[in-house]
């Protein structure tokens, strides 16, 4: 870990390594997500059992890395669905820049859809319970499509 940071490179994409590449073919969902919620939806699909939905971070969301991402997709023949998850409330965060990204990359047979926050004047709750009971329904939503 620590050569990798002396001596690696920054990736713009990084791509799920604890889905089997061997599953590739059987793959119909993709959740894309950038920043902090990826750990969220990590630990879902760890404690719910859902195994078979690889998990794509963008780490720059500009320059937008079409090709990089493109290629990943590619990797999933029988791609159905992509669904690009954001914490914050759909009317804030990357949502509005990355669909039209995101359209043009996608194949028109794949569905693109989005798990977010419904729109909101405020990007946080204000309380706790509230922001954990919206979290787990926003995880939740990412894997559900």
């Amino acid at each position: 870990m620590a050569d990798d940071l002396a001596k690696g490179a920054f990736r713009e994409i990084l791509v799920d390594t604890q889905v089997e590449p061997s599953w590739a073919s059987t793959v119909e969902g993709v959740t894309v997500s950038s920043g902090k919620v990826y750990f969220d939806l990590l630990e879902h699909r760890r404690t719910s059992g859902v195994a078979d939905t690889p998990l794509i971070r963008v780490e720059q969301l500009y320059p937008f890395p079409s090709q990089q991402l493109a290629a990943k997709f590619a990797r999933y023949p029988n791609l159905k669905t992509v669904v690009w998850c954001q914490e914050e409330p759909r009317n804030q965060g990357a949502w509005g820049v990355i669909e039209p990204q995101l359209r043009a990359i996608l194949p028109s047979a794949v569905q693109l859809q989005y798990a977010t926050p419904s729109a909101s004047a405020s990007t946080a709750p204000g309380y706790h319970l509230a922001h954990v009971a919206r979290q787990a329904a926003l995880v939740s939503s990412a894997f559900a499509m």
